[in-house]
């Protein structure tokens, strides 16, 4: 695959829609938007006249180098690589164009030095790269997200607790979202007429919190509809007098959001898919099973990019369905992997599902870990745990060192410790990006170690 800019024609664009078929625009667009989500997942973007768009992708537009540590409160972690000298360039990839709306046209951009050539801290080259390595060690790769968020009025967003939430709320009922079925709508509408395909939209067991899943597509692909998605939503909801909240945990006392990750490889070769259809536990194939051991044993680390934010251990904890414990079962969501065998009830196939991912994750990042983090896994033929039937704390010292299960570390500094210590991620994401997310990380703790959740959950709220 390339992630490569290639121009298309000057008057009109059209956009993939699902089942394959492709629209025109209704007119072409006045605007065009391109978007990077930077090392703390926050969404940046640079906007320009359409007439504009070539230069946007040919020569690129600037982003100080210390953009590369930019903080989710805007502050940056400068040091001696980043202060305020130097200069990269964001260059708009017109191949992966669509639409927000008939006047706005939205691409996703790639971090370059200023000759042109790809960023070390680039996080969607990063991912394209880990796509390659999968594809030339013979497998491709799957991904689908599932964002939970918030919908709360416009005119209480911004208060510390709103009344809303003292007002009955029935999870996964019909009548919340009746309240906001014309949200809904409006929204199916736009993410269709962007190429996005939603599988499924309903109310959340959280107060005021609803869920959306997206079909799968290959890694950067799904990466790009992941932040695009996001987008529709925030702006469908301010049309309806609504502010989205993606914050993995908004509120101190109230649920917290995810963003789960499906997950399923192939190998190229045969067309067999590795989690099902072979003769181990549950029909995983051996490649199967050694792909999970590998995401399993590298999940401590990654917490940096899953779950990553300042407030993402808040929402982390036991008996939450938020996957606190690591290790893996069948359909079981008090574990990280979740393991959605190949049944009727299950049309695109077997997957795993990660719990632990969070909006505030960086969507190329995310993939770009678990997808090596599985395929070390094949290489290496990493044993399989035994899977998890249960609530983890319900098993003994023995079960638990038989299933692998322990919970993620729940300290900060402690996670970044892992991360930055960790070879397998200096492998899979150079040691630059891994560097840079260790200050970001050093200064989150040094600004907020001593931050109220009351005060954290409140600050943070609205960044993702």
């Amino acid at each position: 695959m390339s992630i490569q800019n290639a121009a298309l024609g000057a008057s009109s664009i059209t956009t993939d829609q699902p089942g394959g078929s492709s629209a025109p625009a209704p007119h072409a667009p006045e605007l065009v938007q391109g978007t990077f989500v930077d090392l703390a997942g926050v969404t940046r973007a640079k906007n320009v006249p359409a007439r504009r768009r070539e230069v946007f992708a040919k020569n690129g537009l600037g982003a100080p180098k210390v953009w590369v540590v930019f903080n989710a409160d805007n502050n940056f972690a400068e040091n001696d690589t980043f202060n305020v000298t130097g200069d990269l360039r964001l260059r708009l990839d017109t191949s992966a164009l669509r639409h927000l709306d008939e006047h706005i046209v939205w691409g996703p951009t790639n971090l370059a030095n200023q000759d042109g050539t790809p960023s070390k801290y680039d996080p969607r080259t990063t991912l394209a790269i880990a796509e390659r390595r999968a594809e030339e060690a013979g497998y491709s790769a799957q991904f689908g997200f599932e964002f939970e968020f918030l919908l709360l009025p416009e005119s209480i967003a911004d208060e510390r607790r709103p009344d809303i939430f003292a007002t009955p709320w029935l999870g996964y009922g019909a009548q919340p979202f009746i309240e906001q079925d014309d949200f809904f709508a409006d929204l199916t509408v736009a993410a269709d007429a962007a190429g996005i395909e939603l599988e499924q939209l309903h109310t959340e067991w959280g107060t005021r919190q609803y869920e959306v899943s997206v079909a799968p597509d290959t890694p950067v692909a799904a990466a790009d509809k992941a932040v695009l998605f996001k987008l529709l939503v925030k702006r469908t909801a301010a049309r309806h007098g609504l502010r989205a909240v993606f914050s993995p945990k908004p509120f101190p006392d109230q649920a917290g959001s995810g963003g789960h990750i499906h997950f399923s490889l192939t190998k190229l070769a045969t067309g067999t898919h590795l989690f099902s259809g072979g003769d181990g536990v549950y029909g995983l194939t051996s490649e199967g099973g050694h792909a999970i051991a590998g995401v399993q044993a590298h999940l401590a680390e990654l917490t940096a990019i899953l779950s990553g934010s300042p407030v993402s251990l808040l929402r982390l904890q036991p008996d939450t369905w938020s996957g606190a414990a690591i290790g893996w079962g069948l359909e079981n969501r008090e574990v990280a992997i979740r393991y959605a065998a190949a049944t009727l009830g299950n049309p695109r196939g077997a997957n795993i599902e990660i719990k632990t991912g969070d909006a505030a994750a960086n969507p190329y990042l995310a993939l770009a870990g678990l997808l090596s983090a599985a395929l070390d896994g094949i290489a290496q033929s990493q044993p399989l745990f035994h899977p998890t039937e249960g609530i983890p704390a319900s098993f003994t010292d023995e079960e638990k060192r038989e299933r692998g299960l322990v919970p993620f570390p729940n300290d900060f500094d402690e996670i970044t410790r892992l991360f930055g210590e960790s070879k397998a991620t200096r492998r899979w994401y150079g040691d630059g990006i891994v560097d840079a997310i260790v200050a970001i990380r050093n200064l989150v703790r040094e600004t907020y170690g001593d931050t109220s959740p009351e005060d954290l959950t409140y600050l943070f709220r609205h960044v993702w």
